[in-house]
């Protein structure tokens, strides 16, 4: 809701006038219906006003489809999360909507939570279950060609379907590299973490604030200061980001969530 307003207000600022509200659109986003709808068939509703809200109706539906899940056991559970993914892929070419999205690309969600659950339970990684993962991510993949043959390769690297092949790409390379990094913690892959990925560790508890307030930060700047060098705009853009992320996270969310009770 804070990051909705704050958007809404920031392009308000950016243009120069009350932007239009959009009732239809923002009603979308409340009930977190929301995706990033640029040549992409089935889109319901585009995200308001902020980019990167397209994420944020996964998130809530994957995190509702977790809570069915987890009173079962854990290898029923993993049955039933492929069952969706698949059953995502076959509803989204016999009719491509926004479930099917939900449904299919719960298969990466539900992969770094089965792997979490190992390091909860083992303190590490196995690779053979990451194997598995991976494998199925390649396979969810692959599951895109029909669309990318049809849609033809000139779509660009960031729009349908090139962009959801990345997706499960990036998925599995990514998994291939947390285990080979959690494996190997005293070793050279962990040493590399630690003195790269992990120098940013103090911004956890910010990162999500951040994450959703950038680009309304970004887009307003542009408008109000046109013409900033890039040596000067990207320090300051950076520090205004991180300000207005922590103002959010550690002031206005507390009397947020009081006033939810």
């Amino acid at each position: 809701m804070l990051s909705l307003i704050l958007s809404y207000l920031l392009t308000s600022l950016e243009q120069a006038r009350w932007a239009d509200p959009m009732w239809g659109r923002l009603l979308g986003n409340l009930f977190m219906l929301q995706d990033f709808g640029l040549g992409r068939p089935g889109v319901w509703v585009d995200q308001y006003y902020n980019l990167v809200f397209w994420s944020l109706s996964y998130e809530a539906w994957f995190y509702a489809l977790f809570f069915a899940l987890v009173r079962h056991h854990f290898r029923a559970q993993s049955l039933v999360a492929i069952t969706v993914g698949v059953t995502g892929f076959a509803a989204h070419y016999w009719m491509p909507n926004q479930i099917s999205y939900f449904a299919l690309y719960f298969l990466i969600w539900w992969a770094g939570a089965a792997m979490a659950t190992g390091i909860r339970d083992t303190g590490t990684m196995n690779w053979s279950t990451s194997n598995y993962w991976v494998s199925v991510m390649v396979l969810g993949a692959l599951l895109w060609l029909p669309a990318l043959l049809v849609n033809g390769f000139n779509q660009g690297p960031g729009l349908y379907p090139l962009v959801d092949i990345r997706r499960f790409m990036s998925g599995a390379a990514i998994l291939m590299a947390a285990t080979w990094t959690v494996r190997s913690w005293d070793g050279l892959p962990g040493a590399i973490f630690r003195a790269s990925i992990g120098r940013f560790a103090w911004l956890g508890p910010y990162s999500y604030a951040l994450y959703i307030s950038h680009f309304p930060v970004i887009h307003a700047a542009a408008a109000l200061f046109p013409g900033m060098p890039v040596a000067v705009g990207l320090p300051l853009l950076t520090a205004a980001a991180l300000a207005l992320a922590w103002v959010l996270e550690r002031r206005v969310q507390p009397l947020f969530n009081q006033w939810l009770g």
